[in-house]
């Protein structure tokens, strides 16, 4: 026995929701894909600058490194003369135009000479980190950002240590580094709209910054939740927001021989918009996929009910038609 046409119409309709609850699914899912996607190539955007802006960075301070450390060796003996300390720093200061001070301090740190010149008064740097860095481990050392004591201005201090013969520690060569100059790096890759760069020691003290840098040199960022997801050795995913209040999305590379931080930023919303274009279009095609099939669904099971009706009419008009020909039948008889 044929099914009626309520039931045929009942079942195809089901299948139509079905069909419909497959493709929202369908779209659902891939949409979400496709935002995560999209967030993961962004975060993976800012984890490159990241990376760019710290290796740019240890390349800076490796020609500190090599410097300091050529001249130590070179002319350790004579930088502890006063003598050959003005005649070396005074001729090579002009050479290392990213120190805006090159200078020598003894083994209880007491500067020996300065590029910058000499202050009235002795002055030691025997309370610095760089110094305290250089007199534990007789190696080369970066200290924390401090205003200098002859340049008046915030610098980070990179020195290396003067060995005897012997190998006993006898004083330091160094250079102060501007942090301002630093900005240089920041924006080595030029402006990206509402990019920012920031490199911050581990306490959180900015170091440099790409935006008003001015502003934020030498001072502690605020404190404030940190959400940080792992992302490979020395790398990080943070979201945080920034000094001004903006909610960004970071990547991170530490630099720990440093203590330094280094960070990149873009605002949250921005990573949400990359990948609004995704969801949009798979909400597009889930809202036409599921009209179509209600449209194809609703012609079907029209011409399932109208058909049977339309045969029921034609077999009562038929039946009419045979009534009244016997009745005419009977009036000739």
């Amino acid at each position: 026995m044929s099914p009626s046409p309520e039931t045929m119409r009942t079942r195809v309709w089901s299948l139509a929701v079905f069909a419909c609850i497959l493709l929202v699914s369908g779209q659902f899912w891939a949409g979400r894909e496709a935002l995560d996607a999209a967030r993961d190539a962004r975060e993976n955007e800012v984890l490159g600058v990241a990376r760019t802006t710290a290796s740019a960075l240890e390349q800076f301070l490796s020609i500190a490194r090599r410097s300091t450390s050529s001249l130590a060796w070179r002319q350790g003996a004579a930088l502890l003369t006063p003598e050959g300390c003005n005649d070396a720093v005074g001729a090579l200061g002009d050479a290392f135009p990213f120190f805006p001070n090159l200078f020598v301090v003894d083994s209880a740190g007491v500067l020996q000479c300065s590029a910058a010149g000499m202050p009235d008064d002795p002055l030691s740097v025997a309370d610095r980190t760089w110094f305290r860095r250089i007199v534990e481990s007789e190696s080369f050392a970066v200290g924390e950002p401090v205003t200098g004591r002859v340049s008046d201005v915030w610098v980070v201090v990179a020195g290396s240590p003067i060995l005897d013969q012997e190998g006993h520690f006898r004083g330091a060569v160094a250079g102060s580094i501007e942090l301002l100059r630093l900005e240089e790096i920041l924006n080595e890759r030029g402006p990206v709209m509402g990019e920012l760069v920031t490199i911050t020691t581990d306490q959180g003290v900015v170091v440099a910054r790409s935006v008003d840098a001015e502003r934020w040199v030498g001072r502690p960022l605020p404190s404030g939740t940190v959400d940080v997801e792992p992302r490979g050795e020395r790398t990080y995913v943070t979201r945080a927001r920034d000094a001004d209040g903006t909610a960004r999305v970071w990547g991170r590379v530490d630099l720990p021989d440093l203590g330094w931080r280094v960070y990149a930023g873009v605002p949250r919303q921005n990573l949400q918009s990359v990948g609004g274009g995704a969801l949009f279009r798979h909400a597009a095609t889930a809202g036409l996929g599921v009209l179509l099939i209600l449209l194809l669904t609703a012609l079907l099971t029209r011409g399932t009910v109208d058909g049977p009706r339309r045969d029921e009419q034609d077999a009562e008009h038929r039946e009419d038609e045979t009534s009244v020909g016997e009745g005419r039948t009977e009036v000739r008889a």
